[in-house]
């Protein structure tokens, strides 16, 4: 087959683009650069706000702002699936974006930030003839431009036979460019593929024809996935999981931090909302102790998620804490606060340290783990190291006194990334570059075939996207691919000792370095 792949990948930016079945754009806004209380409501006076269009700028160096619109909903459009989109703060020029949390009808929907542009309406919402849209925006205090520039605001209906035919065929697609030209796999991926394309009526783009031809299409290519997946192959098993790491005060205050986690959480619920196997994780009970006084009602919503096992709380300890300058004492309550916090809130006994953001770990730290009932560890941040590279990735890590905690370190890589480099993320992304890289990357497929890849966007970035959702979804049906499954120990090697990363430059130094600049500057 000449040319199949560039031929498919042409359609496909065609048929990405028709998943879009129509579009309202929201032009006539009212706008505040203060916070006042109870702006997110539907009966909220603001008259006397400042009337704001569709590219007009606001904001500044650390900026809090109110938008509130209504939206009529098309009466052919009721019922079906509905989106909000947003451009609110786009780079401008700087080195950063605006984040902001989106209320529909007095509810926090989600969050918008520069991953996370669409917003799915539940299907409550999609019901209504009017929407009550407010955002809450916040301008940021990194590489911030002078102004941001509200750039796009859009009700969409989405046809759902569309979506879900891209992102199993750009699934499969992406595969069969990770298959060696000859495996067999690779021929009948592409050919199941080709079959469906020559299904799709490009002679009326976007007619009713066409949208027929593509849900013909999408049934097609996922029945060949079923047959084909009913034959699963002895290869490597990965675990994704859902992760959206935050430092509680990096670049920004602890105020912000509890900002940050409101967006996250309102877009993973929502998330959650469309699709029932979507997974989450995320540690510091601290942070959820904060999100209980400020967004009680985000913060219920979690909780009914927890006693579901859909959203995972881990972490052992009060934040991810520094562990080479910290006290012994201070170690030690940070796992007796920590895990008392979840047992008492949520009724979990955690049994994984998840610290995947700590630059090096002290000896004494297995010892202090196996007696706070501490049983695994994983990290990743030793990717980093500039001159010694850890021979392990899943290991049994021995402390001074001979206490042992079973250790992993997640080796996912960035798109296109080589794994000679031996540089790792745990802000991974579900890509099929990605999850094949992890396992090349991964060091002991002797003794193991099971890895793990935490998938989100970190920092305010508000976690996974739906499009990693999706595909992780599509992933685990499209024969060849990575299954996704629960990971398994084995026989491993023995680490006795302090493990550190090692630099030209130290975390402490340079954050010292950093907080001066910032008190002094």
């Amino acid at each position: 087959m000449f040319f199949t792949e560039e031929k498919i990948e042409r359609q496909l930016r065609e048929v990405r683009v028709a998943i879009r079945r129509g579009a309202v754009d929201l032009t006539h806004w009212k706008f505040c650069e203060a916070d006042p209380p109870g702006a997110e409501h539907p009966t909220f006076d603001d008259e006397g706000w400042d009337d704001l269009a569709l590219g007009q700028e606001w904001g500044g160096y650390d900026v809090v702002a109110w938008f509130r619109t209504r939206a009529d909903v098309p009466e052919e459009w009721l019922g079906q699936k509905l989106a909000l989109r947003f451009l609110v703060g786009p780079r401008d020029g700087g080195g950063s974006t605006a984040e902001s949390l989106l209320y529909v009808n007095g509810r926090p929907l989600q969050g918008i930030d520069v991953w996370h542009e669409e917003a799915v309406l539940p299907p409550e919402l999609a019901r209504e003839r009017e929407l009550a849209i407010a955002l809450r925006a916040w301008s940021g205090v990194l590489h911030v431009p002078d102004r941001r520039r509200f750039k796009a605001g859009q009700l969409l209906l989405l046809d759902e036979p569309t979506e879900r035919f891209y992102y199993l065929a750009d699934t499969i697609l992406k595969s069969v460019t990770q298959l060696d030209e000859h495996d067999l796999r690779r021929t009948r991926l592409l050919a199941a593929l080709n079959d469906a394309f020559h299904r799709l009526n490009f002679f009326k783009p976007r007619s009713a024809g066409f949208y027929r031809s593509v849900a013909e299409a999408e049934a097609e290519l996922a029945a060949a996935m079923a047959e084909m997946g009913a034959f699963p192959e002895n290869g490597p098993r990965v675990t994704g999981i859902g992760h959206s790491h935050l430092d509680m005060a990096w670049l920004w205050r602890l105020d912000h931090t509890v900002d940050k986690a409101s967006r996250t959480f309102a877009t993973v619920l929502n998330l959650m909302d469309q699709y029932p196997e979507y997974r989450f994780m995320h540690s510091s009970p601290q942070l959820y102790k904060l999100l209980a006084q400020r967004y009680p009602d985000l913060y219920a919503r979690v909780k009914e998620r927890i006693a579901e096992g859909r959203w995972e709380i881990t972490g052992g300890m009060w934040v991810e804490a520094d562990t080479n300058l910290t006290s012994g004492e201070s170690l030690v309550r940070q796992f007796l606060v920590g895990k008392r916090f979840f047992k008492d809130e949520f009724g979990v006994d955690n049994k994984i340290m998840w610290l995947p953001d700590v630059f090096g770990y002290s000896a004494a730290l297995p010892q202090i783990m196996k007696r706070a009932g501490i049983d695994y560890f994983m990290t990743t941040k030793l990717s980093w190291n500039q001159f010694n590279k850890i021979p392990c990735d899943t290991f049994w890590w021995q402390g001074i006194d001979g206490s042992r905690v079973f250790t992993h370190f997640v080796t996912t890589l960035d798109i296109g990334q080589s794994p000679a480099r031996f540089f790792t993320t745990y802000n991974g992304k579900l890509h099929p570059d990605s999850i094949l890289g992890a396992w090349a990357r991964y060091q002991q497929k002797d003794i193991n075939n099971d890895i793990l890849i935490s998938y989100g966007y970190g920092d305010g970035g508000g976690g996974p996207c739906r499009d990693a959702t999706l595909f992780a979804a599509e992933q685990a049906s499209a024969a060849g691919a990575t299954v996704v499954l629960v990971a398994a120990g084995g026989a491993l090697i023995v680490s006795a000792g302090m493990i550190n990363r090692q630099r030209r430059w130290s975390t402490p130094n340079n954050t010292y370095r950093y907080s001066e600049e910032r008190r002094w500057g």
